[in-house]
C-alpha cells in the first residue's frame, strides 16, 4: 500500500514517512495539489492543512477527489482549522491533529486501507434475490424524549419476540452517536450505516447484505457509527433509501433512534406504519413526551403513535391515570419494573424475551408482537411412538 502525502513542509513529510516506514508501507512525497492530479497511482492520500488554506476550497476540492477514484483521503489537520464534520461530509474518511500518534495513525490505515483494497477489487455479481421481493415490512420506530427511559430495551426485546414468531427482522440503529443495539446484542459488528453510506451508497446502495449484522437466524442489525463524529455523514437522503431498501426483505423494520428530534429520526418517523414512544412516570419526561406528541400532530403522524408506560409501578402522586390526562392520550402498552430482569439481560446482552421468557415483563413484549401478526403456528406433536422412528431414521 502507498502513502501520497501532499505537504508543502519537509518536516512533516519526514514525520509521516517514519509512521509509515513502522507500518510497511511505501511513501511519496507530492509537493502541490497539482503533482497529485497527475498521480494515476491509488493509494491512501495524505493532505495537509494549514492556516493559509481555504477551507470552502478544501471541502470543494474533497468532494471532486472523493468522485474521481483516486484514492482515500486522509487530512492532516496543522493548526486546528478542519471543522470534522465537513470535511467527512465533503468525502475525507478522517480528520487526524498533527502530530500524529504511531497509534491513531495505525488505527487509521487499517480501515482505510481494507476500503482502498474493497475499491480496488473487481466488482462482484451477487446472486439474484428469490421471493423476498414479495415481502413488505412493517417500519416501527421507538422513540423517546429522554436517555434511559428504556427505549433501546424495548426495541431489541420487540425485535426478539418477533423472532420468536419466526418473522425476520432489521434493527437500525439511528442513535448515530451512541447507539447502542449491537451491545443489547452481544456483537461487535465490524461495517456499520457509516460504512453502508461510504462505500456503497453512492455506488450500489442496494448492497445491504455486507452490512448488516447477523445477532442469530431471524434478527440483522445495521448498527450505528462506532465515532460520534461520523454521525455527520448519515443524512435525511440515506435513512430514507435505506428503509426502502430493506423494506422487500424483511417482515419488521426497526429503527432505534436518539432521545431527541432531527432531520433523520424525522425521516423514519415519516417512513414508519407504527411509532412507539416510550415513557414513565415521572412529571418532567412526561411533559416533554406530550410536546413530541404535539411535535407529531403537527406533522401529521400522531395517529401513528403508541406510548408505552415503561417501568411501570405504584409511584406516590403518579399513575396510569394521571400520566394519560398529562399526555393526552391512552397509553397503549404498560410494561412492569422488573428491574433485576432487565438489568442481568442488558449486561448479559441477551434480551430478556430469550433469558427469562416465563417472566412477566416477557409475556408483555409476546402480547404487543402478537397484536401485529397474530400468535404463532403451535408445532403438531408427534406421538412418541414417532419420535422414536425418527430416531431410528425410520421415517423422513
Amino acid at each position: 500500500m502507498t502513502w501520497f502525502v501532499v505537504a508543502k513542509h519537509a518536516e512533516v513529510y519526514e514525520e509521516l514517512k517514519k509512521h509509515a516506514i513502522v507500518l510497511n508501507s511505501d511513501v511519496k512525497w507530492l509537493k502541490s495539489k497539482g503533482d497529485l492530479a497527475e498521480n494515476t497511482e491509488k493509494g491512501l492520500v495524505f493532505l495537509t492543512v494549514t492556516r493559509d488554506d481555504s477551507m470552502e476550497d478544501l471541502y470543494e476540492e474533497l468532494r471532486t477527489f472523493s468522485d474521481s477514484g483516486q484514492g482515500i483521503p486522509i487530512l492532516i489537520d496543522l493548526e486546528g482549522q478542519v471543522d470534522i464534520r465537513k470535511a467527512i461530509r465533503a468525502g475525507a474518511y478522517d480528520v487526524l491533529p498533527y502530530p500524529v500518534s504511531i497509534e491513531t495513525m495505525k488505527e487509521t490505515v487499517k480501515e482505510a486501507g481494507r476500503l482502498l483494497m474493497q475499491e480496488k477489487a473487481e466488482p462482484k455479481l451477487e446472486a439474484p434475490k428469490q421471493a423476498a421481493s414479495d415481502k413488505k415490512a412493517r417500519i416501527i420506530t421507538v422513540c423517546s424524549t429522554k436517555g434511559g427511559v428504556g427505549k433501546t430495551t424495548f426495541t431489541v426485546n420487540l425485535a426478539a419476540a418477533f423472532a420468536k414468531q419466526r418473522k425476520k427482522v432489521a434493527v437500525v440503529d439511528l442513535d448515530l452517536q451512541f447507539g447502542d443495539v449491537a451491545m443489547f446484542f452481544d456483537c461487535k459488528p465490524k461495517k456499520t450505516i457509516y460504512e453502508w453510506v461510504k462505500e456503497e451508497y453512492y455506488g450500489q446502495p442496494e448492497k445491504l447484505s455486507g452490512y448488516m449484522h447477523s445477532a442469530n437466524e431471524y434478527i440483522d442489525i445495521m448498527a450505528a457509527p462506532i465515532r460520534p463524529e461520523f454521525s455527520e455523514v448519515i443524512l435525511e437522503e440515506h435513512v430514507q433509501k435505506l428503509a426502502d431498501y430493506l423494506r422487500p426483505h424483511y417482515d419488521v423494520v426497526l429503527f432505534d433512534t436518539a432521545p431527541y428530534v432531527e432531520g433523520n429520526i424525522l425521516t423514519a418517523l415519516e417512513k414508519s406504519d407504527d411509532i412507539f414512544l416510550v415513557t414513565f412516570l415521572d412529571l418532567p419526561t412526561l411533559k416533554n413526551c406530550k410536546i413530541f406528541i404535539d411535535t407529531l400532530e403537527s406533522l401529521a403522524l400522531v395517529n401513528k403513535a403508541k406510548i408505552v408506560l415503561n417501568r411501570d409501578s405504584k409511584k406516590r402522586g403518579m399513575n396510569k391515570e394521571t400520566a394519560e390526562e398529562v399526555l393526552g392520550m391512552k397509553i397503549h402498552t404498560r410494561i412492569p419494573d422488573l428491574e433485576k430482569v432487565v438489568v442481568t439481560s442488558v449486561n448479559e446482552g441477551n434480551p430478556f424475551v430469550y433469558s427469562y421468557p416465563r417472566a412477566k415483563i416477557s409475556k408483555v413484549m409476546y402480547s404487543l408482537a402478537q397484536d401485529f401478526f397474530g400468535k404463532p403456528e403451535k408445532k403438531k406433536k408427534r406421538s412418541l411412538f414417532a419420535k422414536k422412528v425418527v430416531n431410528e431414521g425410520g421415517l423422513v
